[in-house]
Parts: C-alpha cells; structure tokens; sequence
C-alpha cells in the first residue's frame, strides 16, 4: 500500500496527499490562510499528476460553515483547477440542521463552480468506493477502494501528531 504523506496538521485541518489525492481532515473553522493551504497543495498534487487529481473532504460533526472568505476561496480555486479534478468527494459527518447548512453551502459553491464532479457521502468508504476509479494505481497492490480507506485510517491516526509546518513531511 502506497503511504500518505500528512503535510499539515492542526487542531483545525489536518491536509494530505496520498496517490492523486488530496485529503483533508476539518475538525473546526477553517480561516482563509488554511484554505490557501489546501489550495496549494491541489495545485502542487496537480503538477505532480497532470492526468488529475482527486479531492476527498471530510468535516467532522462540529465544523461551521466557513467564512465568505473562505467560501470564495473554494470556489476561485474549483474554477481555477477544475479541469484537472477528476472527482471531488465530501463526507459530512455532522447530523441535524448543521448538516443541512453545510449541505446547502455545498451544493451552493457547486453550483457558482459549475461542477458536476462534486459529490457528498455519509461515510468514508462510501466516497471511498466513489473515488477509486479516479485514483492512479501505480504502487498499489489491492483493491483502490480498501487502500484509500487505510489510507484516510493512517492519515486520521496522525492528524495533530505531525506538526503543522506544510511540507515537511514531502
């Protein structure tokens, strides 16, 4: 099995990459400068895979709905890359009416995007099963659906160990 590579971990966001995708784990209120984070880390993972790359999003159960800041940066960002992403999976694993309104903010930015590549899940190996004809198969022995799920296992089980400095796991 092909190994992620956490390249930043706080209380807020943990962001990885493993194969073409590009994980990222949002346990609170993500501000502008994580967000330009993530941004940079789909840019980097697509020079690294010109034919494309995969976006697995997980917000946990207490995560707000993001500033307009960060709204627009998602968005600039869909539109600036989206040619490139093969397939973007969000799992909400929040319940009640802030799922609601995360789900509402969702499908709001995939609508000014455009994008039709964007779709949400109720767990990890539902976007898993989603994603895996979308991930490249280089080093991998097994099933791309059961390697991506261990993946996210082994990037949950580091998040907030590796340290928050961006690369220093590259």
């Amino acid at each position: 099995m092909a190994t992620p590579r956490i390249l930043h971990s706080d209380s807020v966001a943990c962001i990885a990459t493993w194969q073409n995708v590009v994980v990222s784990v949002i346990a609170g209120d993500m501000d502008l400068a994580g967000m330009q984070l993530l941004a940079r880390t789909c840019r980097d993972t697509r020079a690294a895979y010109p034919s494309g790359i995969v976006t697995f999003a997980i917000l946990e159960a207490q995560v707000p709905v993001g500033s307009k800041a960060v709204r627009d940066e998602a968005s600039k960002l869909v539109k600036e890359i989206g040619g490139s992403i093969l397939r973007m999976a969000i799992v909400l694993e929040a319940n009640g009416l802030m799922a609601q309104v995360l789900r509402t903010v969702i499908r709001g930015l995939n609508v000014v995007a455009r994008n039709m590549k964007l779709v949400m899940f109720e767990s990890v190996t539902e976007a898993s099963r989603s994603l895996a004809p979308f991930v490249v198969r280089a080093g991998l022995t097994g099933d791309a659906a059961l390697e991506l799920a261990g993946a996210i296992r082994e990037i949950r089980a580091g998040y907030a160990s590796a340290g928050s400095s961006y690369g220093a796991a590259r």
